[in-house]
């Protein structure tokens, strides 16, 4: 009888230290307390992602980042960011090189450069002036679109201006550029307003 409760004993003994190595593994495995520190998007395409790091780290067999992808970025090291590609944890996350993503306002700068280049090769806008707030356009290509597109485009105008000159007073006049006439106004504050 002796025996056998010196026996349970160590076998009881024994669990408590298995339980307690495996809470300290799992705690440190974990990283408690890592909160996403900001997101960031992808800059370029098929970027892979590392289980650690750096590149001597081997590639994580979830694949590749895709431009313009969200990740949730939890930690930065030696120029690697640990992240996630979701806002909640969900148990994965993984590594990619820093300088392969960029901050949201440098996306949104891309995205709107992107924009006005796409307005100039189509033959809509023929100039814009940033500094004084004016795009330039061909009229009769202008006096063709409905009405919601044009909005959309003194959108995208008005905060390439605000964007361009450093300030978050989005607004641009839009003007014929043969004669200057004045056809629209686009405001982040006060709207969109057709002159034509």
């Amino acid at each position: 009888m002796k025996n056998k409760l010196g026996y349970i004993l160590i076998i009881i003994l024994a669990i408590a230290i298995i339980i307690g190595i495996k809470s300290k593994l799992k705690n440190k495995l974990q990283e408690p307390g890592l909160s996403v520190i900001e997101y960031r998007f992808c800059s370029e395409n098929e970027i892979d992602i590392r289980t650690g790091p750096g590149i001597n780290y081997s590639l994580d067999s979830s694949g590749t980042l895709v431009e313009g992808e969200k990740i949730y970025v939890l930690k930065d090291t030696l120029g690697w960011s640990k992240f996630r590609v979701t806002e909640n944890d969900i148990g994965w996350h993984g590594w990619v090189k820093k300088d392969h993503t960029i901050t949201e306002e440098q996306w949104e700068n891309e995205k709107l450069t992107d924009d006005i280049n796409k307005l100039t090769e189509s033959g809509l806008l023929t100039k814009i002036n940033p500094q004084l707030n004016e795009a330039f356009v061909n009229s009769v290509f202008w006096s063709s679109l409905n009405i919601n597109i044009k909005e959309n485009i003194g959108r995208s105008l008005a905060f390439y201006c605000g964007n361009m000159k450093g300030t978050d007073l989005n607004w641009v006049e839009i003007k014929d550029s043969k004669s200057g006439k004045k056809l629209a106004k686009y405001s982040e504050n006060w709207g969109f307003k057709i002159y034509e």
